[in-house]
């Protein structure tokens, strides 16, 4: 009986300094606890910025449409212009508005 109760004991030991309180947080181990919610945020900022830069060089490299119509209209003022269908006043009229647009 003596050798199964110190048995047992022994058994008990290794569990109960296990379960001894610690020095140590209970959290230990998870430090990225300590950022919190950021730490979370961090992989959708990251793709945010991502879907930016490429926004941002799309538009860099093709120009919007609203400029190509401007640069189409001052091609063809400047063709009827060279081919006389419009005289000068008119032609530098059209082209300040077109400018201004």
């Amino acid at each position: 009986m003596r050798r199964s109760i110190a048995a047992f004991a022994m058994m008990l030991t290794p569990l109960a300094a296990a379960t001894a309180q610690s020095s140590q947080p209970a959290y230990y181990g998870h430090e990225w606890m300590w950022w919190g919610p950021w730490f979370m945020l961090m992989p959708l900022l990251f793709l945010a910025l991502i879907i930016a830069g490429v926004v941002f060089r799309v538009r860099h490299l093709w120009p919007s449409a609203h400029l190509t119509d401007r640069r189409r209209a001052m091609d063809v003022l400047d063709e009827r212009y060279a081919r006389g269908e419009i005289e000068r006043d008119e032609y530098l009229k059209r082209r300040s508005d077109i400018a201004g647009a």
